[in-house]
């Protein structure tokens, strides 16, 4: 009857109040990730001036973290490793201050903060432990001198099919192609990470 439903309302409560802080933590990270992704769909746009919104959202993620960092004293094992705490603040202190150094307030600029990942660093690390996993530095540089041998030659151009409808000739350069893009981007006015 009723003093049933009184208890497990009572229950629901209790059990809102254990998980409440677990679930904003969660809520903050995730919006975290959006804002670094710029998802629109969360809508997280990329980042125009010094005093964009989403800079203090980021702070006040830092802000709940330096919290719950505060709360766990010296017991260090409650809280996130030193090197994600500092890599947290690093990431917010670094938007921040790229925001500040390279945006107007009048949003002249635009900051796509999506391009800001380490995924071409990952690439390359990756080719690294698949040449030779246990590698000196004298077997790196040799396979990245090797790399750049291959680069110059494979990347330096497009060749275009038999058939293709792309021109008379058969190669496009891609420092041509790379001025355009360029110009593009200085038209477009957006400051890249």
């Amino acid at each position: 009857g009723a003093n049933d439903d009184a208890e497990i309302a009572q229950e629901d409560n209790s059990i809102r109040e254990m998980y409440g802080p677990l679930k904003e933590l969660i809520a903050s990270c995730d919006r975290l990730i959006d804002i670094w992704n710029g998802n629109r769909e969360k809508k997280c746009e990329n980042i125009d001036s010094p005093n964009h919104p989403h800079i203090n959202e980021l702070r006040k993620i830092l802000v709940l973290f330096d919290d719950w960092r505060a709360e766990c004293g010296k017991n260090k094992e409650q809280f996130i490793t030193k090197e994600t705490w500092e890599d947290l603040c690093w990431l917010v202190y670094g938007l921040e201050g790229l925001a500040n150094q390279e945006l107007k307030d009048d949003k002249s600029r635009r900051m796509c903060q999506r391009r800001g990942g380490s995924d071409c660093c990952e690439n390359t690390f990756a080719a690294y432990r698949q040449g030779n996993s246990n590698g000196t530095e004298l077997d790196i540089r040799q396979m990245e001198a090797r790399r750049g041998a291959y680069r110059g030659q494979g990347v330096s151009c497009f060749s275009r099919a038999v058939k293709s409808n792309s021109g008379r000739e058969d190669r496009v350069d891609i420092v041509s192609l790379s001025a355009e893009l360029n110009k593009k981007r200085k038209r477009e006015n957006i400051v890249g990470i």
